[in-house]
């Protein structure tokens, strides 16, 4: 078993701040910094197969599960918009490409398709607007049950990422794999 630990640099040196432990192997974890600096955790805890998220208060991490359905979580990324709400991204089995937004202990659920796995990406351009990157389907002709109010744009990877995506979300987790063009997402946020 295996311990979850943040760690940072300072100007005395490293320090280790532990965030779970006793955690079996497979952890897939992201990090994104609140608009103060502090660290939000999301990541995949394999034992029980879900989608956890951790933040520092006073010192120590408070840890929760954001999806108490099994399988969640896999591939997990995370972004922070500037009112400090939290997005993250993630395969979580049957149920898909999702995104969950909110606080620690109170999150809602959007989904982006029923059939994306692999990779996820986050990140919010200089307008706000969040962009979200996912491996596409299995086969292009699958429904992809995508809310309403996200636009969905497949991306020619040999002319590589929309021009206005390209800067904020590159190609950086979509290099090599399974040959198909990964989808990509923008919703408005505010």
């Amino acid at each position: 078993n295996r311990n979850l630990t943040w760690r940072h640099l300072d100007e005395t040196g490293w320090h280790d701040v532990t965030i779970d432990t006793n955690l079996a192997n497979g952890v897939q974890v992201a990090l994104a910094l609140d608009p103060s600096g502090a660290p939000a955790v999301a990541y995949y805890e394999p034992t029980n197969q879900r989608l956890r998220y951790a933040e520092l208060r006073a010192g120590a991490f408070h840890v929760e599960e954001v999806s108490t359905t099994s399988p969640a979580g896999q591939n997990p990324s995370i972004a922070i918009d500037a009112a400090g709400v939290r997005w993250i991204a993630s395969n979580d089995g049957t149920l898909g490409l999702r995104v969950a937004h909110g606080h620690a202990g109170s999150w809602t659920f959007d989904s982006l398709g029923t059939s994306y796995l692999g990779a996820t990406e986050l990140a919010f351009d200089p307008h706000g607007v969040l962009q979200a990157c996912g491996e596409p389907p299995l086969h292009d002709d699958e429904p992809h049950g995508v809310a309403a109010d996200v636009e969905e744009v497949v991306v020619d990877t040999d002319r590589g990422m929309p021009e206005h995506v390209g800067p904020y979300l590159g190609d950086r987790a979509f290099h090599g794999g399974s040959g198909r063009s990964p989808h990509w997402w923008r919703r408005h946020c505010r």
